[in-house]
């Protein structure tokens, strides 16, 4: 949002906000999203800039149900211990994200409204971590 320059009006009352492929978006621009508090669905698919720093910055987020980090290359362990605050969360979607491990799992594993989980092509991720997390009332595992 920072660098969008040409913005003249912003809903801060938005529930939904989908910035896929807005690949210059950095940790700089996230501290401006989590303004945005009533947010329920937010979506970085391919936004290969965002890091650990940049998902502590989502914290204020807390009605936040459906996340999408597909593709985030700095995105670490660390980062999911952020996510972990995001008390709400019944989606999380960490595909493509290459640095994950099963360590990070564990942060995951304590979001219990999580229903749906994607870590496909999180090549660090080991079918025994995903044994752990699996519990209800997650449904849906993409591994």
């Amino acid at each position: 949002i920072g660098l969008l320059p040409q913005l003249r009006h912003l809903n801060l009352n938005r529930r939904y906000l989908d910035i896929s492929a807005c690949r210059l978006i950095t940790d700089e621009g996230l501290r401006s999203i989590a303004k945005l508090w009533q947010l329920r669905q937010l979506f970085f698919r391919g936004c290969e800039l965002i890091s650990d720093d940049g998902l502590r910055c989502l914290s204020p987020l807390g009605l936040l149900e459906r996340l999408c980090l597909t593709q985030s290359k700095f995105l670490t362990d660390s980062g999911l211990e952020h996510i972990e605050s995001l008390k709400e969360l019944q989606s999380l979607d960490l595909s493509g994200c290459d640095k994950i491990t099963d360590s990070g799992l564990s942060s995951i594993a304590r979001l219990h409204k999580l229903q749906y989980l994607d870590v496909s092509l999180c090549t660090l991720v080991t079918p025994d971590a995903m044994r752990r997390i699996r519990r209800p009332p997650l449904r849906y595992v993409k591994f």
